[in-house]
């Protein structure tokens, strides 16, 4: 009992809906006129809406690295938020290696140079990403913000609802704007929450 007392003094939630729930909430309200009027292509790889996600990760990668407080944390963050962004391009095929005159289609691996070195090169990435997190100390940095502030339910609950949807509808749905606007709110709402952690968390 004096263990479950003290994890519920150390993690403190956060009911308040906040101003940076907003953008998450407006990229899904804008999926309907968006699935209504714009073409399919806009769905496609190396498209409109993919190029906005990717545009999110950049632009967080950046930023989190401009933080004063638990910087090492957010530069973390950074790398880690890199990841998804070479998601994205499937690692460069998309950006690289699509088929000409077929839309939406890409080279399988086979017909790609650098195939046999993307693990070797995930390999490498994530063990420097783990040398950083023990050396810069990045847990202590962790348990500090947590001790020191409230966790965002709205935001926590925005990103996982979204990021859970576009995966089921990458699965049942022909739709791909849809799929792509719902992934693109996903990446808002946890850019978002980045942000707010970084720049302006709710204290206790």
């Amino acid at each position: 009992m004096n263990i479950i007392k003290q994890i519920k003094e150390f993690i403190v939630f956060d009911f308040y809906f906040n101003l940076s729930n907003i953008p998450a909430i407006a990229v899904l309200l804008l999926l309907y006129p968006a699935v209504m009027l714009l073409p399919e292509r806009c769905g496609y790889e190396n498209e409109l809406i993919e190029n906005y996600q990717l545009l999110i990760v950049f632009f967080g990668c950046f930023l989190w690295t401009l933080t004063p407080r638990y910087r090492h944390l957010f530069i973390f963050a950074a790398l880690i938020f890199f990841t998804m962004a070479l998601r994205e391009v499937n690692t460069g095929r998309a950006l690289f290696y699509a088929v000409p005159g077929k839309p939406n289609e890409f080279y399988s691996w086979d017909h790609i140079w650098y195939a046999p070195y993307r693990l070797p090169a995930g390999i490498i990435y994530a063990a420097v990403c783990t040398v950083y997190f023990f050396a810069a100390k990045i847990y202590r940095q962790i348990f500090e913000l947590l001790a020191a502030t409230r966790i965002p339910v709205w935001n926590i609950l925005i990103f996982v609802v979204c990021w859970a949807g576009a995966d089921i509808l990458d699965k049942f749905c022909d739709n791909l704007i849809l799929e792509e606007g719902v992934e693109l709110a996903a990446y808002v709402s946890l850019l978002m929450t980045v942000c707010l952690y970084a720049f302006n968390p709710v204290k206790r």
